[in-house]
């Protein structure tokens, strides 16, 4: 039921035009995702890409929502410009279409997100310190429990769940544990040898710098050529040995395994750097920085000054 959100909403001072924008982005991104491509022979050209028939309604939708022209963004999502002088018009296949639908929507909804939050703390922040003494402030504290995940098969989406799990463990082994025993042993009270879960090993394997996994993936993003067998050679390179990892046997595809504080996990590696990839792609950015709606010229203004790819603050 949307009404206690809109309610929420309006408590914190979000004005009726802003919760309508909000909402119109909303409904961009869900669009967007209608978004099909099809192959498009071109004459002077490898071949190209275009928004399906079937895609038609959505394209249209999606760009009436977002104020933007239909046809600026089926081109934008299938056209990248290349050099300066001249620029180059290089068609691009369904997949790479896809993958800037993708990123357009992630930046869409990262920005909003952004918003929101911005919005709320601004209104939370203002005369705080005047109604509750002294330079407080009012918060909101939120604990969100992820649950861990283990399909039949995994891929980013489930190592992201799961990297928040441990780090949840973590935190908990920390402050529940090794910090009361401290504590205890510093205020001279007899402290049993606690036993729990430690999942350091798994963390230092997932985030540790250069090696970690979520580095090598981040890395593999921005090399040219990058690709999923690459990452996987690099991932099996560096942790070679490693007791929280090991190589997916070949019967059950190309991937690797983690030992996860609740048990392992497979994650086959297809399509890994498809979904890593964040930027918007500039023919986007300057689109969508001519939007009617000012919600959306805000979140790629910034962008557009600062030559970036992504979403940044907006206006109402």
């Amino acid at each position: 039921d949307a009404l206690p959100i809109c309610a929420a909403f309006s408590t914190f001072q979000l004005t009726d035009a802003e919760q309508t924008s909000l909402r119109r982005v909303l409904a961009g991104i869900l669009t967007l995702g209608n978004l099909a491509f099809d192959a498009k022979e071109m004459a002077n050209a490898d071949d190209g890409s275009c928004v399906s028939p079937a895609s038609q309604a959505s394209l249209k939708a999606a760009a009436a929502v977002l104020d933007i022209s239909p046809l600026e963004l089926e081109t934008a999502l299938t056209i990248k410009n290349v050099g300066k002088f001249p620029v180059v018009a290089v068609p691009q296949p369904p997949e790479k279409a896809a993958v800037a639908r993708d990123a357009l929507a992630k930046a869409l909804y990262g920005s909003l997100f952004d918003w929101i939050f911005g919005r709320i703390n601004e209104k939370m922040g203002a005369g705080a310190g005047a109604a509750l003494g002294g330079g407080n402030k009012r918060t909101i504290g939120l604990l969100d429990i992820f649950g861990f995940e283990a399909f039949s098969r995994n891929s980013l989406e489930q190592l992201l769940i799961n990297f928040a799990n441990e780090k949840l463990m973590q935190y908990f082994n920390i402050y529940i544990f090794q910090m009361e025993e401290k504590e205890c042993r510093d205020e001279g009270v007899a402290c049993p040898q606690l036993q729990f879960a430690d999942n350091s090993a798994v963390m230092v394997l997932l985030e540790a710098k250069p090696t970690g996994l979520m580095a090598l993936i981040h890395d593999e993003v921005l090399v040219p050529n990058a690709s999923d067998a690459n990452l996987l050679t690099k991932m099996n390179e560096a942790h070679r040995g490693a007791s929280m990892y090991r190589q997916m046997p070949r019967a059950q595809g190309e991937g690797f395994v983690v030992l996860h504080f609740a048990g392992e996990v497979a994650y086959a590696i297809d399509d890994f750097v498809a979904k890593s990839r964040g930027a918007v792609p500039s023919e986007l950015s300057q689109l969508l920085g001519t939007s009617q709606l000012p919600l959306v010229r805000g979140f790629f203004a910034a962008d557009e000054e600062g030559g970036g790819g992504g979403g940044g603050g907006g206006g109402g």
